[in-house]
């Protein structure tokens, strides 16, 4: 790629073994011819393209070694000093490794500074195999970190030798945030990676260490409540996108484990400012029964309970015997995700029904309603009956023509 000619000088520690020369000018045809005077061993002489001599440079060589080569494990010199001098910790086994050889080495694959949240060391011969090592950072990400699409912090090896820095289809996209390497020998050097975005088996490692970070997390949300809601509150989004943006039904699930819900005193308004607002696992509440407020209560038993005073029916609920958790409209958002798009003809009716009643609504008053409808979902207004008498007026004065 850099050189216009290589030329190849060997010769074996054998007794009496004759020297061999091998050239090549990068075409089909190359030249093998004994030689003298060379010593045992191999030497490579790499005559450089005019517009590659960068590559002369100690500095750049230098980084090149320490990015594809520093964790072979014969050494490597330039001009007389040894330049990998880090180990692969992945290659390793787990019991021989101390925490402060993961805090350095994470810091040095993620250029940072503090510690890892959490570290976990994977090794795996079958169906795969793999040895992997993961983090997850202490800091909480930023707003620009979440609103932009972050690369991926996972370098992936094969025996040690640097394949891709940031392996993009090794882990799905929700688990962007980690850091770490992957070191498969099954995966062969000589491929591109663009044939490895095709390959079978990157696909298959992937849905394996997916499985297994999930299998982590909620261990380690079983062993330390407490860290793992900070971990949650900095980290939940990226959970949540999973749910979202996963195909499989069965893989959703897995990640829903992952989630933590707010435990709801009387008012949740008064709950954001006490410390009454905790997290929770849905496993908390296995083997009780869970009632959904909106879908069992108002609508399926609507006709059997009128709810003579009217209150909301969570408002019903004996706070001695119910614990409400603020789970949102996951369940519907979910479900309307999956609804096949409206077909033309529904969109240029409701177009025609709108251009045909251009004065009717009350601009002004939709504006309101709109607000007034986000404060609602937001859950900011304990008892939401006081806006039904506008919205019923706009619905009036939209259907009047008609």
């Amino acid at each position: 790629m850099v050189a216009g000619r290589v030329e190849v000088y060997s010769r074996s520690a054998s007794p009496g073994s004759p020297g061999y020369q091998w050239l090549s000018d990068g075409s089909r045809v190359c030249e093998i011819a004994e030689a003298s005077g060379v010593r045992t061993g191999t030497k490579i002489i790499i005559h450089l393209k005019s517009d590659c001599r960068e590559f002369a440079s100690e500095a750049q060589v230098r980084d090149v070694v320490t990015k594809y080569s520093n964790f072979v494990s014969f050494p490597l010199y330039l001009n007389g000093r040894r330049m990998n001098t880090l180990q692969a910790i992945w290659m390793m086994d787990p019991k021989d490794i101390g925490e402060w050889q993961h805090e350095e080495f994470y810091r040095y694959i993620a250029q940072a500074y503090e510690k890892p949240c959490y570290t976990l060391h994977y090794k795996m011969v079958a169906p795969l195999n793999n040895r992997s090592i993961f983090n997850v950072p202490d800091t909480k990400p930023s707003a620009f970190d979440v609103s932009r699409e972050l690369g991926s912090g996972v370098a992936l090896y094969s025996l040690k030798v640097l394949i891709q820095t940031k392996a993009t289809d090794i882990l799905p996209k929700w688990l962007c945030f980690i850091r770490g390497v992957v070191d498969s020998e099954d995966i062969s050097l000589s491929l591109s990676w663009e044939l490895l975005q095709e390959s079978a088996l990157i696909r298959k490692l992937q849905d394996v260490l997916q499985q297994r970070l999930i299998k982590f997390l909620v261990d380690q949300s079983k062993k330390d409540a407490e860290k793992y809601a900070k971990f949650f509150e900095d980290y939940g989004l990226f959970m949540r996108e999973g749910i979202v943006t996963t195909a499989e039904q069965e893989v959703k699930e897995d990640i829903a484990k992952l989630l933590c819900y707010y435990r709801k005193t009387q008012r949740f308004s008064s709950a954001m400012s006490s410390d009454e607002l905790t997290l929770l696992h849905l496993r908390e509440f296995d083997k009780k029964k869970l009632i959904s407020v909106e879908t069992d209560i108002i609508v399926d038993h609507y006709k059997e309970w009128k709810f003579k005073d009217g209150s909301p029916a969570a408002e019903r609920l004996s706070e001695k015997e119910t614990e409400d958790l603020m789970m949102g409209a996951a369940r519907h958002f979910c479900t309307c995700s999956s609804w096949p798009r409206p077909r033309r003809s529904e969109h240029s009716s409701c177009s025609r029904c709108w251009r045909s009643t251009p004065g009717i609504l009350a601009w002004p008053r939709l504006v309101d309603q709109i607000y007034e409808n986000a404060v609602i979902a937001a859950g900011l207004v304990d008892d939401p009956r006081a806006v039904v008498g506008c919205l019923n007026e706009l619905l009036v004065q939209a259907l009047e023509p008609h």
